[in-house]
């Protein structure tokens, strides 16, 4: 799975959440909902996948590809947030350097877009949180597993 994967998972459990009295309250047959994390791993960490959670790094994107120019949107807007910088000098498309840019919509559309973007991200805020009810019922799940 991978930290970013292990992270939608969890992620994905909280949008259950809103359920989650539905199935507790269900009686003595709830419908069953499993998720088995037996032999998964979180530890693995995959360089060519883009991890908003953690964004800072050395780029190198085919920006023909519409994942990396997806990407290099929601870096861009990080900078307008002030989250995030584009390190001086380090911006070039195909080779030849250039301004970075300061709209998600000015990204380049083709050729080759190489940066090293730094994160200026404080911790994380409660809105990243897992509900207490949600997780109390994750627990449970993985106890039982």
């Amino acid at each position: 799975l991978g930290k970013l994967g292990g992270r939608l998972l969890y992620r994905s459990f909280a949008e259950f959440a809103a359920g989650v009295e539905e199935y507790v309250d269900a009686g003595p047959n709830p419908p069953h909902r499993g998720l088995s994390l037996i032999k998964a791993s979180m530890s693995v960490v995959d360089p060519t996948v883009f991890d908003p959670v953690n964004p800072g790094g050395i780029y190198v994107l085919d920006m023909k590809e519409p994942y990396n120019r997806t990407a290099g949107r929601y870096l861009v807007a990080l900078v307008q947030e002030e989250k995030g910088v584009f390190l001086p000098g380090s911006v070039l498309l195909n080779g030849v350097v250039q301004k970075a840019p300061t709209r998600p919509e000015s990204v380049p559309l083709n050729g080759t877009w190489e940066f090293h973007f730094s994160s200026v991200r404080g911790p994380p805020s409660m809105a990243d949180a897992l509900p207490a009810r949600a997780f109390s019922v994750l627990e449970c799940m993985m106890r039982q597993a």
